[in-house]
């Protein structure tokens, strides 16, 4: 498990190097609500998978590894549909209204001018029938709901990887009875085979979702194909790593395609 494991973090520490080369190169029309949006995601799913290399050999790769699948997800669920990317980006608008509301500081002229330019989309979209908005963008659903409707792969990794790795994420009893023992007063860290599989899945799960965000950003917002090359290449490193199951997931959208 161990030998597993240091292949899992080289391969993420690669993808940490070509990713830090990609992304100043992409650029992308950010008036366009699908770029936009593309080109967050891969900033925070590569500032993400940094943080992951710097945790390495920590328990903590595990709440790291469900935010990166998180926002592989939600972004995979917005491309199929052009009204989820302009509700992300929208849903700012909300925030930004409900921080107006509360504040007795002065608002900036240009500023209301341009909510109040939003706000009847804002309302269209975000607005309930008692007057209040919603508390998020994508609305009621859940993130399995989510996995489900994107595609099977979605719902693989969100029931073998997301959904076990909650019991640590969430404090449950059966996370700190697989990694610590009463010794008299002391309580300690045991380090077996079952958490380190955990930490392979997450490391699994991270940088599955790292590669689906980062080959859409590279072919939307215009990287070149030495990068794919290279893209292709890590991933199918890590496909073809004996002792792991992964996803290959491919974030496909209609938008682009409708372009």
């Amino acid at each position: 498990m161990d030998g597993l494991l240091k292949k899992l973090n080289e391969i993420a520490k690669e993808i940490d190097i070509l990713g830090k080369e990609v992304y100043p190169e992409l650029q992308g029309d950010m008036r366009d609500d699908f770029h936009f949006m593309c080109k967050s995601f891969l900033k925070r799913q590569l500032t993400q998978l940094g943080s992951l290399v710097l945790l390495e050999d920590r328990d903590d790769v595990i709440l790291i590894a469900r935010s990166m699948f998180e926002g592989s997800l939600y972004l995979s669920y917005s491309l199929k549909d052009k009204e989820m990317c302009r509700r992300w980006r929208l849903f700012s608008c909300v925030v930004d209204i409900k921080r107006m509301d509360k504040s007795d500081d002065p608002i900036p002229e240009d500023v209301v001018k341009i909510i109040d330019s939003l706000r009847p989309e804002v309302d269209k979209l975000f607005k309930k029938e008692n007057g209040e908005y919603q508390w998020n963008w994508y609305g009621d659903k859940s993130i399995k709901k989510i996995a489900n409707l994107v595609d099977s792969h979605y719902l693989y990794l969100y029931e073998t990887y997301y959904s076990p790795m909650s019991e640590y994420h969430h404090w449950a009893t059966a996370a700190f009875g697989k990694r610590y023992r009463l010794d008299g007063s002391e309580v300690v860290e045991m380090h077996s085979d079952e958490v380190k599989l955990e930490r392979s899945s997450a490391l699994c799960m991270a940088l599955s979702s790292v590669f689906s965000t980062l080959k859409l950003g590279s072919k939307v917002l215009g990287g070149n194909s030495c990068h794919q090359e290279k893209i292709n290449a890590l991933a199918k490193k890590l496909e073809n790593l004996e002792g792991t199951i992964t996803r290959k997931i491919n974030i496909k959208s209609s938008i682009h395609g409708n372009r």
